[in-house]
């Protein structure tokens, strides 16, 4: 079951809660590991985490055309304040001036049992992604069996037509809070429509704001000096990235930077997007490539990790803006989770895809062989018709079930201690 999102004190640290959606990864675990005071693997005997990436950012005043974030502006600027009144000013609906899409969508997930891991992505544009019965009315589609918009904009969806599908009670919470902190029970009913979606239990989400990557890279080049090494092949290679990739052999065995290269931090966003020169699946991919080269940098730095990221607590742009981070994880769930990460630097060290490494799966075409089934529908859409639907969705789930499906003999077990 998700955990209730917490916006504010408990809202975990900026760069802990990046690292933790960008470190749930693992192979055969480490001797070393310690036991985890806290069961952060829900029911199935794994860890899952959804990783959403917004595209929010700010204009006039307040916008940084150089590195396409909020600039520092004057304090109480209200030109990227989420409030009705600038929706009212905008000539947009309630709401829809604060919202955003998410054009990064990852799962994640640990077996810490056997040290199997995978991440899941699935692109921006993808279209007809199901819905849940008793939420499509949230998602401005009552009485619809699929999102009949690109799957980014379900968060979009979401902060505009919750509140439709709320008790007395709900909507006057609701109309007490700001477009952002709806933006959390957005956040909320867009894991859960997943979840449902693809047959799987997602323990957390977390929602990072457009430019983070710029506060998360200069942090971590500072108190964790190292380079960022990403392993690409053919597929995920950015426009601006010289040479070709060998994908004969393990990436582990590249002996030159044909396959491994070192990304600055200054150059995570416009490695991730390079939005003009390839696809969204390949940029999908990436994303998952970026995120294990990161993560590999927190667990090489050793116990510096909680300790130094947890005073990036609630970091804002502006007083009146949003957390840099928005989602479920909190203070208290900051040490299991990095407990449960020291099982990853094996199959990041080895890559996606090869033997002992962890799995790159992507949410669009292709079709199970041995179930002789279409899954994750073809190209950019879920499932062509609503009739095929029911179909598509059970194939998907199959071929996601050996990653990210329950654990059998650890149902509800918690962590696995070390020896």
């Amino acid at each position: 079951m998700i955990r209730a999102a917490r916006p504010y004190a408990l809202a975990v640290a900026l760069l802990a809660t990046i690292f933790a959606a960008t470190v749930i990864w693992a192979s055969t675990p480490p001797s070393s590991a310690s036991a985890t005071p806290t069961n952060i693997l829900g029911s199935d005997g794994r860890y899952t985490l959804l990783f959403l990436g917004s595209d929010k950012r700010c204009s006039g005043a307040l916008m940084d055309k150089t590195a396409e974030r909020c600039g520092q502006g004057v304090p109480y600027a209200t030109d990227w304040t989420w409030s009705a009144a600038n929706d009212k000013a905008a000539g947009v609906p309630r709401d829809q001036y604060g919202s955003e899409r998410t054009d990064v969508i990852m799962l994640l997930t640990v077996d810490p049992f056997s040290g199997q891991t995978a991440a899941y992505s699935i692109p921006r544009d993808l279209y007809g992604f199901p819905l849940k019965p008793s939420l499509a009315k949230s998602f401005c589609r009552a009485g619809s069996k699929i999102f009949t918009d690109k799957i980014n904009a379900l968060f979009v969806r979401a902060q505009q037509c919750a509140r439709s599908n709320m008790t007395t009670s709900q909507r006057s919470a609701w109309d007490k809070k700001l477009a952002w902190e709806r933006s959390i029970v957005a956040g909320g009913l867009v894991a859960e429509n997943i979840a449902w979606g693809l047959g799987v239990e997602i323990d957390d989400w977390t929602l990072t704001t457009f430019g983070t990557a710029d506060i998360m890279g200069a942090t971590l080049d500072n108190i964790a000096p190292a380079d960022t090494i990403v392993q690409l092949n053919e597929k995920t290679r950015p426009y601006f990235v010289e040479g070709s990739c060998d994908i004969t052999i393990p990436l582990s065995a590249a002996t030159n930077e044909s396959c491994s290269f070192k990304v600055p931090s200054s150059l995570w966003t416009g490695f991730g997007r390079s939005r003009k020169y390839d696809d969204v699946g390949p940029r999908s991919l990436r994303h998952q490539r970026l995120v294990a080269g990161i993560t590999l940098r927190v667990l090489q730095a050793g116990p510096f990790r909680a300790a130094a990221l947890a005073e990036l607590m609630n970091l804002r742009w502006y007083k009146k803006g949003p957390p840099l981070v928005r989602g479920t994880i909190t203070r208290a769930d900051v040490s299991a989770i990095f407990d449960v990460i020291a099982y990853a630097q094996p199959a990041l060290a080895l890559g996606p895809d090869v033997a002992g490494g962890w799995k790159s799966l992507l949410m669009t075409g292709g079709t199970d062989s041995a179930k002789k089934c279409a899954l994750a529908g073809a190209k950019m859409r879920f499932a062509p018709t609503t009739a095929k639907l029911a179909a598509t969705m059970s194939c998907t789930t199959a071929w996601l079930a050996p990653y990210f499906g329950p654990v059998a003999g650890h149902l509800n077990e918690g962590p696995p201690v070390a020896p």
